[in-house]
């Protein structure tokens, strides 16, 4: 059985004061994977991600998250499914239903009274 991507990224284009930072990338990430991205100092690591968060605008391409295409969501409902690190914003992890499950869990005796 074939899994739909969690985050799903089409042709992106964006561009920043005229310049282009991004022509068309893609890329898919599906429930469970860590993806970082490396590259040098300008390549458009923290402006993928800033984009596909919802903080910085396309010129054109698709982002889908959790199957919500942005663009027609316009409370961005699939992008706060996305957990950043912190001020890390060029990583994340998509968990796991287990995951979320053990952390519900962890969450919930953590603030029960004792």
């Amino acid at each position: 059985m074939a899994q739909d991507p969690v985050i799903e990224v089409r042709d992106l284009v964006v561009e920043l004061k005229g310049n282009r930072v991004l022509n068309g990338v893609t890329l898919d990430v599906y429930r469970g994977e860590i993806l970082g991205f490396v590259g040098a100092s300008g390549a458009g690591k923290s402006v993928l991600t800033r984009t596909i968060l919802g903080l910085l605008p396309k010129q054109l391409g698709r982002i889908n998250v959790f199957g919500v295409k942005l663009d027609e969501d316009r409370n961005h409902e699939g992008q706060g499914r996305i957990s950043t690190d912190g001020s890390k914003v060029s990583a994340w992890v998509v968990p796991t239903d287990e995951e979320r499950m053990i952390a519900r869990y962890t969450s919930a005796l953590a603030s029960s009274p004792a």
